[in-house]
């Protein structure tokens, strides 16, 4: 169970070329405060609708990181992998298989 689930925090996607992110668990008196701040920091972004994550290039990662950090803590600041965002059942399935039976 994920004790983080009730605060703010971020979650960040990394592809070769691109970093995505978005606000989870912000309650809605706070997510455009906490928007704002990134979309001035990051004016250029843009909202990506094919994964409903805000879009920035790849040589944004640090800088949106230490953001997040700053916002959020360091706990509340997550990677989301590409392979649980495509599949995520058959990666789930994968990881009960004992190959030692």
């Amino acid at each position: 169970m994920n004790t983080h689930e009730n605060f703010p925090q971020a979650t960040l996607y990394v592809s070769s070329r691109y970093i995505y992110f978005r606000l989870d668990s912000v309650p809605p008196k706070l997510f455009y405060r906490y928007l704002h701040f990134v979309r001035r920091r990051f004016p250029y972004m843009h909202w990506n609708k094919g994964i409903g994550m805000w879009q920035l290039t790849i040589c944004d990662l640090q800088p949106l990181y230490e953001l997040c950090r700053l916002l959020f803590g360091v706990n509340n600041v997550r990677f989301q992998s590409q392979q649980y965002r495509n599949r995520p059942r058959i990666v789930q399935l994968g990881l009960f298989d004992s190959k030692e039976d």
